[in-house]
């Protein structure tokens, strides 16, 4: 009997301590269930180790149970024998001997029941000897059973509206790919549209053609009514400068005369290139002194640099200074390639006394003409008087080579400064020597009839000039010359 009441408080102890560590141990699992890869496997390998150690407290608490028998039995005999013989133990009767010897007996197996049992199992010495510990270790484990539980709830409910996002973005999803669908219809009925349209457009090409020709007509009919207003242009500038002439204060030069022509290189560095804008600036202050140019009082030169940019939303105009127009045009001739043709023209109208008003304009010097390139021709009759063949040669230059080579960017001659340069309307462009004209002249006169005259280009003929020109004379076969011709 002594031996089953000391086999059962072991095992009250055993479930004490294994009790908390059970509930760790099945929390630990639930978590491991729930993100591991491999839970199966893991599983499996658990119960293999709950059933071995089920099998051996099974085996502890047999062989302990036989033992406590063997001890019991020992005893019994023990004390019958002391009770027969009439034994005395420690001055003790013999009744009383026995008994003390089944108490021993009995107190062995409890002695020797506990003292395996703690030495084999540390679970069971572990719940003698760390209850206090344990307990609040249950506690401890209880709480965070509690928290994960928590936990788990707040994951619930996450897991709730995430699910009902995902249901969201379903419904968002279709609505997409029903508009996608009305999307593709709409994209099949453009290109049906586009379809008529472009053969509408086929159909309407000849139409086209038809226009096209009659904007070449009317672009021909605008050039001359063009030309036609560039010599009233001329005339009128030609009278206000005659009118400014007769005035106390004489036109010196007018706005948009070119003063100074130059190249520069680019590509060098900017402080060189400003240095070049500067010496041009000084070059043509001793030009225009010269014609009775002066500057502003507490002025350097009698040339001021200006340039003006109108801001046609805010209708304002903003003035850059000097230095701020030559730093900008020496980075752009800095940062272009070859030469760099620098031109200058003036921004106003300018009277003796008064400071001349510039400003620069920048062109890139390319080749324009070729050598031996035809420019112009016509057909000029031989048997015309000197004077006729003149006026035609020269009409020839002003009304076709020159325009064409203005059209080209090609730098004219600025014109001499002074007030006799008022009637100068615009700086020549070609240039022919007066001993190649009359040799042409002559050699017109003498072949006595008909004669293409062609006007080429002397030189390769770059941007910055001079246009030098020559004619070519040739007679016209009879039948051939019913219309001068031009080219271009």
């Amino acid at each position: 009997m002594t031996g089953r009441r000391g086999a059962h408080s072991l095992t009250e102890a055993e479930c004490l301590r294994i009790m908390p560590l059970q509930a760790a141990r099945g929390a630990a699992r639930g978590g491991h269930r729930a993100t591991s890869a491999a839970g199966g496997q893991s599983k499996w390998r658990r119960r293999r180790g709950r059933l071995l150690t089920a099998l051996y407290g099974v085996f502890l608490i047999a062989a302990l149970v036989v033992v406590s028998g063997v001890i019991a039995y020992v005893g019994d005999i023990v004390g019958r024998r002391m009770g027969r013989k009439r034994l005395s133990l420690f001055g003790m009767r013999p009744r009383h001997t026995a008994i003390a010897v089944s108490v021993a007996a009995g107190m062995t197996i409890t002695i020797l029941t506990l003292t395996a049992a703690m030495a084999v199992s540390k679970d069971v010495r572990d719940g003698f000897l760390r209850m206090g510990e344990m307990r609040r270790e249950q506690t401890r484990l209880s709480r965070k059973v509690e928290e994960l539980t928590r936990t788990a709830a707040d994951l619930d409910r996450e897991r709730a509206k995430a699910e009902s996002q995902v249901k969201a973005s379903r419904a968002e999803l279709a609505i997409a790919e029903e508009a996608l669908k009305e999307t593709r219809q709409e994209v099949e009925s453009q290109q049906a549209k586009l379809k008529r349209t472009t053969h509408k457009l086929n159909s309407t090409s000849a139409a086209l053609k038809d226009a096209e020709q009659q904007i070449k007509r009317a672009q021909r009919i605008l050039a001359n009514e063009y030309r036609m207003r560039e010599e009233l242009e001329s005339d009128v500038e030609r009278a206000t400068r005659t009118i400014a002439v007769g005035r106390a204060l004489p036109v010196v030069f007018t706005a948009g005369q070119v003063l100074d022509v130059d190249l520069l290189q680019g590509g060098r560095p900017v402080a060189d290139i400003r240095a070049d804008l500067e010496s041009i600036l000084d070059r043509l202050d001793r030009t225009v002194r010269a014609v009775g140019a002066k500057p502003l009082e507490g002025g350097k030169r009698a040339v001021v640099v200006q340039h003006a940019v109108v801001d046609k939303e805010k209708r304002s105009v903003t003035y850059f200074s000097e230095g701020q127009v030559l730093s900008a045009v020496a980075q752009q001739i800095h940062a272009a390639r070859g030469g760099v043709i620098v031109r200058v023209d003036a921004v106003f109208n300018s009277h003796p006394g008064e400071p001349a008003y510039v400003d620069f304009r920048l062109f890139n010097n390319k080749k324009v003409y070729h050598r031996g390139q035809v420019l112009a021709e016509t057909i000029v009759d031989g048997r015309l008087s000197e004077a006729s063949i003149y006026v035609a040669l020269v009409s020839l230059l002003r009304d076709e080579v020159s325009p064409r080579a203005r059209r080209e960017n090609i730098m004219p001659r600025p014109a001499p400064l002074g007030v006799e340069s008022v009637s100068t309307v615009r700086e020549p462009v070609g240039n022919i020597s007066p001993e190649d004209l009359f040799a042409s002249i002559a050699q017109l006169r003498a072949i006595k009839g008909p004669a293409r005259v062609r006007v080429v280009a002397e030189d390769d003929i770059w941007t910055i000039g001079p246009l030098r020109v020559k004619f070519e004379i040739s007679p016209v076969a009879p039948g051939s010359a019913a219309s001068p011709s031009r080219s271009g």
